[in-house]
């Protein structure tokens, strides 16, 4: 690996993470085989990562 770009694109890959990200995909997608997800939440930097977690899934809720 010569190039910054190159360690930084291995690095990023194999984080902590990015793994946590990839697991939380993962998770997700499986009990939405079964399960109706209508909303994430959360609260401060977990409020703004459900709610990207929820744009990734398609996941909104409804008007009320």
């Amino acid at each position: 690996m010569n190039d910054i770009s190159q360690i930084n694109a291995y690095t990023e890959k194999y984080s902590a993470i990015s793994y946590q990200s990839n697991e939380t995909h993962k998770f997700i997608n499986k009990i939405k085989k079964d399960h109706e997800i209508e909303a994430f939440t959360g609260h401060a930097k977990g409020g703004r990562d459900a709610m990207v977690l929820g744009i990734e899934h398609s996941i909104t809720m409804p008007n009320t």
